[in-house]
């Protein structure tokens, strides 16, 4: 399962996978708080 469309289409084509994965780990955390 893909989740590209989870985030901006510049990260992923900048490659930034540093802000692409805090990005995730701060919807994580808001989704279970």
């Amino acid at each position: 399962v893909g989740g590209s469309w989870m985030c901006a289409a510049n990260l992923v084509d900048a490659e930034n996978w540093d802000e692409i994965t805090r990005l995730s780990a701060e919807a994580v955390q808001l989704a279970t708080s």
